[in-house]
């Protein structure tokens, strides 16, 4: 069995022919990619949504998933880094600030792109929050998102259920238990969750699987926010897909003849 060395990093379970199907089948996702991308001028911003979906799958399983074949073919397979401004959003209990990704910039030199869990750990948008903004008490549909989120340990020492007798209805609350010492903890322990920022990989499923990427309701608003390009041709999902593609046919060398992307790149 013939092993290969890919840019320098031994697959020893890859024999030639898998190999070429591996990378033939890596060339299907970015057509199917293309595809999309192709469709989202004849079909406008009516389309967007759907399109974009369809372009996360493909990035969900090509870099997100464990099972990935374009690292497996790549393990060091590195992205470009990317760039956007800081802008605020006031809402009504919260700051949010979002990082806009700006759809025209170009790809940095190869020589600064950053490995892919770096890359999918970026952070794009975030809540400016803190412990003062943790509520003495949560309803219990939204205490169910939490509780899904925590420990089952941590869960019994924050929070303990209150019954509230209403006129025509009973309902329970509850309530952080021990509230100087318990909100500290909890702000901790959402934090380490990710509920207070949005990364890359978070968005990238989030707009996959149509599932809360955050426990918040709020989120989808500013996951479409952050998703939203200068045009509806340049949504962020969309420069992530190019972005891929570009940095595949660098680093494969079975993919460096796949479609030329750098007329795109220069309009991004």
């Amino acid at each position: 069995m013939k092993e290969l060395y890919i840019l320098g990093y031994e697959a020893n379970w890859l024999t030639e022919d898998n190999y070429q199907g591996t990378a033939r089948s890596i060339r299907t996702e970015f057509d199917f990619i293309r595809l999309c991308q192709g469709m989202m001028d004849p079909f406008g911003v009516e389309a967007r949504e759907i399109l974009d979906r369809f372009i996360a799958l493909s990035l969900r399983k090509l870099l997100c998933d464990d099972n990935s074949i374009l690292k497996a073919i790549c393990p060091s397979f590195k992205m470009p880094p990317l760039s956007g401004d800081i802008f605020k959003c006031e809402g009504e209990n919260h700051d949010l600030k979002l990082v806009e990704i700006h759809t025209d910039i170009h790809i940095k030199p190869q020589n600064e792109w950053v490995p892919l869990s770096e890359w999918l750990d970026t952070t794009i948008a975030y809540i400016e929050k803190g412990i003062d903004d943790i509520p003495d008490a949560y309803d219990d549909r939204f205490f169910q998102l939490l509780k899904a989120k925590l420990d089952d340990r941590d869960v019994a020492t924050i929070f303990e259920p209150k019954v509230i007798d209403n006129v025509s209805e009973t309902k329970t609350i509850w309530e952080v238990k021990d509230p100087s010492k318990n909100k500290e903890k909890l702000y901790s322990l959402l934090k380490d969750k990710g509920y207070y920022d949005l990364s890359i990989r978070r968005m990238i499923k989030h707009i996959a699987d149509k599932q809360g990427a955050h426990i918040d309701s709020r989120a989808s608003m500013w996951i479409s926010v952050a998703n939203t390009g200068k045009d509806y041709r340049r949504s962020a999902i969309s420069v992530f897909a190019t972005h891929m593609i570009y940095a595949a046919t660098k680093q494969i060398k079975d993919l460096e003849d796949y479609y030329p992307l750098e007329p795109l790149i220069e309009t991004l």
